[in-house]
């Protein structure tokens, strides 16, 4: 750090410090410079020795840790917090004072002093205690075999006062894989049905790695956030839709039998280069004239028909609704350029036509759909 000479001197001046004191680079994860107060900390034979240490292994939470610091020592803070160290996986409670020094290269390093540990519980411990307490997620510390070292009231309520995390699952093999996946490094989250006082519950489980800040041994973090009443609400919000699509295809299936059925019953028939027949059968009403309509019209327009011959044999009209709206098909027909001719017409359906007037719809009559079909051949 010989670019920085008033750096230097004032470390030098801390050479001697019976305070622990070291300068961290956070964003490579090492440290540059350390008094033999700082090696005697973290159990180091020298300075040099602390200096060659590797410190780009430690957990996730410390490098977050140290980055929130870092931020807040470039925006000029001062920060002092209680933290566990584990020089050689010991567990070491010191109180950091954290101030900003430059590095060699001219970016700012965190400056470490261990102070001495002031008496009397720490506020920020206390609070941290008094909020695990409260919250209604499932929280415990597990050893790397299994034992809870540590479970908040929530566990408590949950699962009973029980002494090994695999109890609460069922299945101890289950329980040491989530274990030593963690251990391992991995980032455990897994969703999972727990026995509980309450029944069976579905719980989101969460494990990180960590250390016991008691024992220094390695220990695994464990949360549960009760995922049940959700998982519920989905399952019941999948089913519905489940229905709904069974409900239209359902609607699309009885749309396409009902067509079937208005083709059945009143099929389109090309008999002629220019002509097409519709043999209506069974009864005639206002909703049924309205689909013949849409039906016939557009095969007239396809086909560009000249001759559209309507058989009524077995026909049925019921009022006088049916027979007006039959009345209007021919008036369709005919704006289309196309020549109406009904046959088959039975008596009864004949008076129901006389009595509104239907020899006003200009329209070609014939017998049967024989004669229908030769009279217009005759017409051309």
């Amino acid at each position: 750090m010989s670019d920085n000479a008033p750096v230097m001197s004032y470390l030098a001046g801390l050479e001697k410090s019976a305070i622990p004191v070291w300068l961290l680079d956070p964003d490579h994860m090492r440290i540059v410079w350390a008094n033999q107060a700082a090696a005697d900390l973290w159990r180091a034979t020298s300075p040099e020795e602390l200096l060659a240490r590797d410190l780009k292994g430690a957990p996730t939470s410390v490098v977050i840790r140290t980055n929130a610091i870092a931020a807040r020592i470039r925006m000029g803070e001062v920060v002092i917090e209680d933290w566990t160290l584990y020089p050689k996986g010991v567990p070491t409670p010191v109180k950091l004072h954290f101030a900003g020094a430059p590095l060699d290269d001219g970016r700012i390093g965190i400056l470490n002093q261990a102070l001495p540990s002031e008496a009397g519980p720490n506020p920020s411990l206390l609070r941290g205690i008094e909020a695990l307490r409260h919250v209604p997620m499932i929280v415990a510390l597990v050893a790397e075999h299994g034992e809870i070292l540590m479970q908040n009231p929530a566990a408590l309520s949950a699962f009973g006062d029980r002494t090994a995390w695999a109890a609460w699952f069922g299945d101890t093999e289950e329980a040491d894989r989530l274990v030593r996946a963690a251990l391992g490094g991995e980032n455990v989250q897994r969703s999972i049905r727990f026995q509980t006082l309450a029944g069976e519950r579905l719980h989101s489980v969460h494990a990180l790695a960590t250390k016991d800040p008691v024992s220094g041994r390695p220990a695994v973090l464990v949360h549960h956030t009760d995922e049940t009443d959700r998982a519920l609400a989905q399952a019941k919000a999948d089913e519905q839709l489940a229905l709904n699509e069974r409900l239209q295809s359902t609607l699309a299936l009885v749309e396409k039998q009902r067509n079937d059925i208005l083709a059945l019953s009143a099929p389109i028939l090309d008999v002629g280069d220019d002509t097409i027949a519709m043999p209506i059968i069974g009864q005639i009403d206002e909703v049924r004239t309205q689909e013949l309509v849409e039906r016939l019209l557009t095969e007239i327009t396809q086909r560009r028909a000249a001759y559209v011959i309507l058989d009524m044999t077995s026909a049925e009209v019921s009022d006088d609704l049916g027979v007006d709206r039959l009345v209007q098909l021919i008036g369709a027909v005919r704006l289309l350029g196309a020549r109406p001719t009904i046959t088959g017409v039975q008596p009864g359906l004949a008076t129901q036509l006389a009595t509104v007037g239907f020899a006003s719809a200009n329209a070609t009559i014939a017998r049967t759909l024989a004669d229908g079909l030769a009279r217009r051949r005759d017409r051309r």
